[in-house]
Parts: C-alpha cells; sequence; structure tokens
C-alpha cells in the first residue's frame, strides 16, 4: 500500500491525486490524520511497516509535509528502529513556533500512548512515553489539542488486562 492525497475542487471533482511511495522498503503504509498547518501546507501523521531484520517488520511512526499543490516538501520517519520500540503516530496538532506534536503509541512490548514533537521541518526534538499509569497490555493517544501556548489536553486509553478498556483526559505542558 502506498498513501494519496485527493485534492478536490468545491464542486467536488478532482483537482490532482499524488501518491507519495516513499520508500521501496516500506511496507504497508497508512495515514491516521491530516492537520492544514499555519503555512496553508498538510501534514500527514501515520505509518508503515519497517523492516527491522530481514523478513521482520514493525510499524515505524511517520509523517510527511504536502504543499497545496500537492509537492511533497518533506517526510520524517521515527528514528527508533530496533524490535524493541516500533509505533505508530494517530493524531497531530501544531504550535504557536511551528512545531509538531504528534500523539500515538509506542511498542515497547505493548503500544503505550507515546507523544512525539517534530520541529517545523520535520527534524526530531523529543519523544514522551504518556500516562501515569502501570505498564497497560495497550494503549493509544487518539486526541492532542492546545488548551493555551504552554498546556496541552490529551486523550488516551489503555487497556491493563484482555478485558478492562479505560479511557484518560489528560492535562500536560
Amino acid at each position: 500500500d502506498r498513501v494519496s492525497l485527493v485534492k478536490l475542487r468545491n464542486d467536488g471533482s478532482v483537482e490532482w491525486i499524488n501518491s507519495y511511495a516513499n520508500s521501496a522498503i516500506w511496507e504497508n503504509e497508512a495515514d491516521h490524520h491530516i492537520i492544514v498547518t499555519s503555512d496553508t501546507c498538510f501534514l500527514v501523521s501515520g505509518f508503515n511497516y519497517y523492516p527491522i531484520v530481514p523478513g521482520l517488520m514493525y510499524p515505524c511512526p511517520y509523517w510527511y509535509k504536502v504543499d497545496r499543490d500537492g509537492n511533497l516538501l518533506w517526510i520524517h520517519t521515527w528514528e527508533l528502529k530496533t524490535y524493541q520500540s516500533p509505533g505508530e503516530a494517530w493524531v497531530a496538532m501544531e504550535d504557536k513556533h511551528g512545531n509538531y506534536y504528534s500523539g500515538g503509541k509506542m511498542y515497547s512490548p505493548y503500544g503505550i500512548p507515546y507523544l512525539y514533537k517534530l520541529s517545523k521541518d520535520g527534524d526530531t526534538i523529543a519523544s514522551y512515553p504518556f500516562g501515569s499509569v502501570p505498564q497497560p497490555l495497550g494503549g493509544d493517544m487518539y486526541s492532542i489539542n492546545p488548551l493555551n501556548d504552554t498546556t496541552l489536553i490529551i486523550g488516551a486509553n489503555y487497556s491493563m488486562t484482555d478485558h478492562d478498556y479505560s479511557w484518560s483526559v489528560n492535562k500536560t505542558d
């Protein structure tokens, strides 16, 4: 699978369709979220399957930015490409400085909510495991919104057992 963006005109007709075949070694690229950035471009977050060792693929968070004409500006795949740290990117937002925060999960060994931070040019700034619960069996970050210049409101879910699921709303800096 390869990711594509479609731009439609007001009448619903297609203005352009672009596929972004990012890497021949990636498999099953999947987009989860798209935002319009302050410079009127599109930031897409998702994941691809990246070969850690021959024949063994793990999900790896990635983002790409496209201008209004569909031109690819940059692609960023998270650097943590080991069998101990695969993950996914689900949602994203932009702060007032043009940096991007993205939420998703990191498998360690199970999915735990994770917050990623990228520069406006798509460079890695930092990543943070998120939440104050004991190591869950699984979890994801599904929403991230600014409250003010320094505070984020984050929605996440956790699974502590095979049958116990919890949602949380978190306030963080």
